[in-house]
């Protein structure tokens, strides 16, 4: 993870934040396993048991090529250069960064683009809240949006530099014994996030 890049004032443990992140937190679903075991009352009942408890993102994991963050309509609404940057950021970000260097003479070599392009398609990117200004040819990339990597992680350890959880638990999933009917299963569905 790269929010580890030091700055000059000491707002955030000396650390550098990416400004998308900031005030947010990251909604998962907390997935339990369980093991089962007869109970002492026989055959028809069970004890169960948790084993440990693992972390999903609610929303569809992304991956490199996933545009489904961002939203379709406004992806096809995007002039065709600022999806080609896009589509350019998306395939060269680093594995479980959230920024990423965009040199204008690399980008407009391998995108074949001329640098006005280039500008008109940063600024695109700008307004719509995928990236923003970090430093000289550095940008900061909304991990919402485009994230490539354990995002999960990501913001635990953001959190840990903040001070600050990052991640909420909105709800908690565990499997449904064997035996049980689909109709029954809604049970082992849990909103309390335990």
């Amino acid at each position: 993870m790269n929010v580890e890049s030091k700055v000059q004032s000491d707002g955030n443990n000396g650390y550098e934040i990416n400004p998308f992140v900031q005030n947010i937190t990251l909604p998962v679903i907390k997935k339990l396993s369980i093991q089962y075991r007869q109970g002492e009352q026989g055959f028809d009942s069970y004890v169960r048991e948790i084993m440990n408890a693992t972390f999903i993102e609610q929303q569809k994991h992304t991956s490199v090529y996933d545009i489904s963050g961002i939203g379709v309509e406004l992806f096809w609404k995007m002039k065709s250069s600022g999806r080609d940057l896009l589509l350019y950021v998306i395939y060269n970000i680093r594995k479980n960064t959230d920024w990423i260097v965009l040199d204008q003479d690399k980008v407009c070599q391998e995108m074949f683009c001329s640098k006005s392009t280039f500008y008109n398609s940063l600024e695109e990117l700008q307004k719509i809240g995928i990236i923003a200004k970090k430093g000289a040819k550095m940008w900061w990339v909304n991990p919402i949006y485009v994230f490539r990597g354990n995002r999960i992680m990501y913001f635990q350890r953001l959190g840990d530099i903040i001070g600050r959880p990052m991640i909420e638990v909105v709800s908690s999933v565990m499997p449904k014994p064997k035996g049980i009917k689909d109709d029954e299963s809604s049970k082992y569905i849990h909103d309390d996030k335990q």
